[in-house]
């Protein structure tokens, strides 16, 4: 590698195995043309390649304040030889911008997850001359890892899309549910004895007969649908886990007696679970933005667990509240072993076929071999490894599954050398009596609670419609309109503040975040037209979420009063 002065400039170039990094004769005249050719507004740019940092410099003073800039640069050799004949500090003075150094794909991936979240279908690869040529297989590795980080992000937007609108009606269902609830925050730490977690992957089917063997001797959290494939293997769980908002879910459990094993959830879990349900329920929150008004109609901090791609991530994270033991999963495939999706018994079990290339990809397994898995379960797979990193230090997790796809963070070990070690003590008496402590909600203040909130939600209704009027009657924009409309803001804004609509609001968020970014060229007029627009298409959003808001609390308002008489 040799840093070489310029033919026709100040600048210098850099020279790699008769490559250049920059134009021999004006660099920075190259720079400035590439980063315009480059450049998209209101974009992540992802520079593969930093050389003499004329491209990132240039491409730096074309962005604004909704771009961001991330700068790869594979070759620490490079890196501190350029830094030594460069001020550099650009890179780190600037919040929008960031340096990778490196080719640690696990280390680039924290720091694209960083920034990605906000830039849904507007993100840029921009690869520096030759850069391809010099580190390929490390190109090709950046590819192949925002492939698979915009699948994801497309299958957490689908997931909101699709959801948004049960998970409110579940939420407004599940307070009236889980009125006679325990709550977890009363069973933290409150036992010792080994946790396993069931999941309903393909290899759980082999584990059934060892757990059957030493379920008195563990806790057996079951993860959401594996409730069929241990029961049909003569298991009985300590604890029903389930998440999830939609319809389908409530299929895993219908004409199944599941009422004598306690029923674990979140507050937007498909509202007919808790209710076809009979027996002890325990409720937790799992969003920070509704736990507030949660609480305060609870009277109570009810626990908080953190919330991931499938119920088996929520399981691990109540695993390690419930208890001081160590912790195992089984049937945590998160892959196609044997070409199906479950453990024998599951209602949802069938065969896949792996010829789509597009949808299935391969990865590391469990004994190091290939497994055929998809970005769903990628998504999962990558929340347990961020959430065991936190917990590296103080649990130990085991990875008993035998099969499937390889989680970092976790101990692989056999699942009867695991109950050999580790379940050797009954642990029956300690478990039922962890369901003793019963709660209860004060009805007559829940149901004022409620009461006040149709009231606040149809004054929402009515400031909406006013908003819609106004703009609907406008001619041209003045400062009496902006004044109208800035008064109709802070009124909403007042009413909003407990997010009691949170779950509708989540796609109105990201579909107008993204519709505000202005266009590359736009006239003052044009920008006042669209802003308006979007404000009117924003109190529409608004005021159809308040009418279905309006219509389940007035059902929830009756459930109450039934009851309270």
């Amino acid at each position: 590698m040799n840093i070489i002065k310029s033919k026709r400039s100040l600048y210098s170039t850099i020279e790699i195995n008769g490559l250049f990094l920059h134009s021999s004769y004006n660099p920075i005249k190259e720079a400035k043309a590439f980063a315009e050719k480059v450049y998209k507004k209101n974009h992540l740019h992802i520079l593969y390649g930093l050389g003499m940092s004329y491209y990132a410099k240039e491409l730096y003073s074309l962005m604004e304040e909704e771009d961001s800039l991330i700068v790869i640069e594979p070759s620490e050799v490079i890196f501190n030889s350029v830094k030594e004949n460069i001020n550099l500090s650009f890179l780190q003075e600037n919040n929008n911008i960031s340096l990778f150094v490196g080719s640690n794909i696990d280390e680039l991936r924290k720091s694209i997850e960083k920034v990605i979240g906000k830039f849904s279908g507007r993100i840029t690869v921009v690869e520096s001359p030759n850069y391809s040529k010099l580190f390929p297989k490390q190109l090709h590795s950046l590819y192949e890892l925002l492939k698979e980080l915009i699948f994801l992000q497309v299958v957490n937007l689908n997931t909101i899309n699709f959801f948004s609108k049960y998970w409110q009606e579940n939420f407004f269902s599940n307070l009236f549910a889980a009125r006679n609830a325990t709550y977890l925050s009363d069973l933290i730490g409150r036992i010792s004895c080994p946790i396993i977690i069931a999941s309903g992957g393909p290899s759980l089917t082999k584990q059934l007969p060892i757990l059957k063997e030493f379920q008195s001797k563990v806790l057996i959290l079951c993860a959401g649908s594996t409730i069929n494939s241990l029961l049909k293997g003569g298991i009985e769980p300590d604890i029903i886990v389930s998440v999830d908002g939609a319809p389908i879910n409530f299929s895993h459990y219908n004409d199944v007696d599941i009422h004598k094993y306690p029923l674990m959830y979140p507050f937007k879990v498909h509202k007919d679970i808790p209710r076809y349900h009979k027996g002890p329920q325990i409720v937790f929150n799992d969003d920070r933005l509704v736990a507030s008004f949660i609480n305060s109609i609870f009277n109570k901090d009810i626990g908080f667990v953190k919330a991931g791609a499938s119920v088996a991530n929520y399981c691990l994270d109540i695993a390690i509240q419930l208890s001081f033991g160590p912790i195992c999963f089984i049937g945590q495939d998160l892959a196609y072993t044997d070409g199906i999706t479950h453990a024998s018994g599951n209602r949802r079990i069938k065969k896949v076929d792996m010829s789509n290339e597009e949808k299935y990809v391969k990865v590391k397994g469990y004994y190091g071999n290939e497994v055929y898995t998809d970005y769903p379960f990628l998504s999962m797979k990558y929340q347990f490894e961020k959430y065991l990193e936190l917990f590296k230090e103080e649990r130990n997790v085991f990875n008993a599954t035998e099969g499937g796809i390889y989680i970092k963070g976790t101990d692989n070990i056999t699942f009867n050398d695991f109950c050999q070690k580790y379940c050797d003590s009954d642990y029956s008496v300690e478990i039922k009596n962890l369901f003793n402590k019963k709660s209860s909600i004060n009805l007559i203040e829940f149901k004022q609670k409620i009461k006040q909130e149709i009231k606040n939600i149809k004054k929402i209704t009515e400031i909406c419609k006013g908003a819609i009027k106004k703009i609907n009657n406008y001619k041209e924009i003045d400062s009496h309109l902006i004044d109208d409309l800035n008064k109709y803001d802070k009124e909403l804004y007042k009413l909003l503040e407990s997010e009691l609509m949170y779950y509708l609001f989540q796609p109105i968020v990201i579909r107008i975040y993204n519709n505000l970014l202005s266009p590359h060229t736009e006239t003052e007029q044009e920008r006042e037209k669209r802003i308006m627009l979007l404000s009117k298409g924003l109190y529409k959003d608004i005021l159809e979420a308040s009418k279905k808001s309006q219509k389940w609390l007035e059902e929830l308002f009756r459930e109450i009063e039934a009851e309270v008489g």
